[in-house]
């Protein structure tokens, strides 16, 4: 509905998921810095986002949107 009115709106979201379905553009924080900006597709690949969660995840599209499925990464105990 926002959409079709042509404005922009700015919202702050810490739902990966929530953002892939209804933003078009991304800026992905870590510690107040910037790690990457961009197109929803270009942020939220496995390179950009591993190293900020610290968790693997796995990217599909569903419904003409990434999905995002994280797991905990797995430490060997030594």
């Amino acid at each position: 509905m926002i959409r079709s009115l042509g404005f922009t709106t700015i919202v702050v979201l810490h739902d990966l998921n929530l953002a892939a379905r209804y933003c078009d553009h991304l800026v992905l924080l870590n510690e107040g810095e910037v790690v990457r900006s961009g197109p929803t597709a270009d942020v939220l690949v496995p390179e950009v986002i591993e190293p900020v969660y610290r968790m693997k995840v796995k990217t599909f599209m569903e419904e003409e949107c990434v999905q995002l499925i994280f797991r905990p990464k797995v430490f060997s105990q030594s």
